[in-house]
This record gives C-alpha cells, structure tokens and sequence, in this order.
C-alpha cells in the first residue's frame, strides 16, 4: 500500500467537526495523490462525507475526541476514540502521517503506547515554530516533557534538527544568561554534552534574543516552552489591532509530535477551517517530498 495516506481526526478541535471537515474536501481536490483517511462518527461521516470522493476513505468510529473526553478515557478506548483510531492506522502502516486538533496529552499518550518512543528517546517532545523578520525558529518543546533531564535536552535538540530538515541548523539553550556559570544543572549538562556532539551548538540564548534569528532552534523543557508559547499567543492576539500582522511574529499552525515512531502533527485546538487548511496542505506538501525523493 502506497504511504501517500493521512489520517486526519474530524472530531478533536473547538471547531470540530465542521472545520475539519471543510479543511479535508478543500483540500482533498488539490491534492489528489494523497489519500485522506477521515474517522469520525456515524453522523458527521454522513453529513459531510456522505457523497464518494475518489481519494477520501472514511473510518466510523463510535466516541469522539473532542475536548470533553479526557485523558483516562482516550487511553482506556483507545482505538475506538477517533483520535486513537487515527493511532491505530499510523501503527498498522496504512498512513504515514496523522493530524488532530484535539487532546494534546491523549495524543502523545496514545501514540507512546500504540507507536512506542524511538529507540534512545525516553519523552517525547513537542517542536513548533514562530516565523519572524524573514526568519523561522523552531522551539523544542513546547509541552511535552516538563521534568526534562539534560539527556532529554540534547534529545530536544537532536529532534528540533531533524525536523527542521537542516543538518546545519544553530541550536541554541534558552537560559537566564549567556554565561557558562548560569542556569540549573541539567541546562549546564545539557550544554556540556551539546559541545562534545556534532550538533552545531552555539550556546545560550535568551528570552529576549529568542526571535533575533542568532539561532535557528531554542531548546528548553516543557514547563518554559509551554508557559512562553501561551504568553506569545496571548500577547500577539491582544496587540493584533495595533500593529500590522506582517509586523509580529507568527506561530505555525501546527507542531510535530517528535521521538515517537509515527509522523504526528498536532494543530491548535482553536484551528478554524482556514488554519487547518493550511495544516493539511503543508503536511501533504511535505508528505509528496518525501516520496519523490524515495
């Protein structure tokens, strides 16, 4: 079976199912080499995907996963949620990629217990990036792993790389200084073990040189990525109507689920049609690269 295939969760999201939905017939027609495997329930598959359309295969599930269903209860369905059916088709090989914009923890839990971690991977990690000035910088992790060890760190780092596609890209830590006496042990180790690694490591970076384009990656935990990734959304949507949108930074619609073996992508949970649009176009697109250079 060709892995030109994507899983795609109708349910997860606050705009479920309906911008989902719109986002996958919108694109489904542009992208015609690739096969869109919608799951959902019963009703929505008949709402909006009553009508066959060529490369658009559809999965019936019984429950959802939209914000109601917690972590306990998307573990215990597992793939008879839709968001751990879309797991499920990532484990038996029928997609090569999977997009929700539902629960982020259910998410990386299932996908660790169906999918497992990469071998050397303890955590995942959550990769994102903001794009700036010209300039695109890729932030690991942004939620994943808030109690990350300095091994986990350099982990960070190493899926940050691989994900940006640029062997070459500069890491940097985030720290609460430049110099080599500040930040908590792990940072400190972390650093330690970055300079002995061919990864090209710059040092520390800090909060307010993030986005300055001296680094093309910022690493930090969990905790930091996640409470400075909400602090930058908040603030950007408050300043919106002042200054011009091609003036602030922007976030990408989506992160990478990185270190488990599975693409998994996942999109905000506020995403409207129009940002899952271009969610999907950007996986596929990347998606039909990595088949044209097979």
């Amino acid at each position: 079976m060709s892995n030109l295939s994507v899983a795609i969760d109708l349910m997860g999201g606050d705009h479920s199912p309906s911008a989902m939905a719109k986002a996958v017939i919108g694109k489904s027609s542009e992208f015609q080499e690739i096969s869109f495997h919608v799951v959902g329930t019963a009703s929505v598959l008949k709402e909006w995907f009553g009508a066959p359309q060529p490369n658009v295969i559809t999965h019936q599930v019984d429950i959802g996963s939209d914000s109601s269903a917690g972590l306990a209860q998307l573990v215990r369905l597992k793939d008879k949620s839709s968001l751990g059916y879309c797991v499920k088709l990532l484990q038996d090989g029928v997609c090569a990629s999977l997009i929700s914009a539902g629960n982020t923890a259910g998410l990386m839990t299932l996908g660790c217990l169906l999918l497992k971690t990469q071998q050397g991977i303890r955590r995942p990690a959550i990769i994102s990036s903001i794009h700036y000035h010209g300039s695109q910088v890729y932030l690991s992790d942004i939620g994943a792993n808030v109690g990350a060890t300095a091994d986990d760190l350099v982990n960070n780092a190493k899926m940050a790389v691989e994900e940006s596609g640029n062997p070459e890209a500069s890491v940097a830590l985030l720290n609460v200084g430049t110099e080599d006496s500040k930040g908590t042990d792990a940072i400190k180790d972390a650093a330690s073990k970055l300079k002995g690694s061919p990864i090209n490591f710059i040092g520390y970076v800090e909060g307010d040189n993030m986005l300055s384009g001296k680094a093309d990656i910022v690493v930090c935990d969990a905790f930091v990525g996640n409470c400075l990734t909400k602090f930058l959304e908040r603030t950007l949507h408050d300043f919106s109507q002042f200054i011009p949108k091609d003036k602030m930074p922007r976030f990408a619609k989506y992160a990478r689920l990185a270190g488990i073996n599975g693409k998994m992508y996942k999109a905000h949970g506020k995403s409207t049609a129009e940002d899952l649009s271009e969610v999907i176009a950007d996986i596929s697109t990347q998606l039909l690269h990595v088949f044209s250079n097979v």
